[in-house]
């Protein structure tokens, strides 16, 4: 995932949401999300729900797992199950 990316295409999207009034942001505009004010708290709970994803199961640095057998058995493992 590309932060930096993710960052900026927030600002893009966020920038002319601030000019609109709470009305504009609440009107049902038929989206599967219904308003502008609900796609973005879409978008914004589910950014949280990456960050947490991503932070509970970080993989510690290469050099503190090693290259010993049983990381090799779990790679081979992991490649398996990307096939499945």
């Amino acid at each position: 995932m590309d932060l930096d990316y993710s960052a900026w295409a927030n600002q893009v999207l966020l920038e002319p949401c601030s000019a609109l009034t709470a009305e504009e942001l609440a009107r049902d505009l038929g989206a599967s999300h219904r308003s502008v004010l609900e796609t973005l708290r879409h978008i914004y709970y589910t950014e949280r729900v990456w960050v947490r994803r991503l932070r509970e199961n970080a993989m510690p640095p290469m050099r503190e797992v090693g290259w010993t057998n049983a990381a090799r058995k779990r790679w081979r493992r992991m490649r398996r199950w990307w096939r499945q």
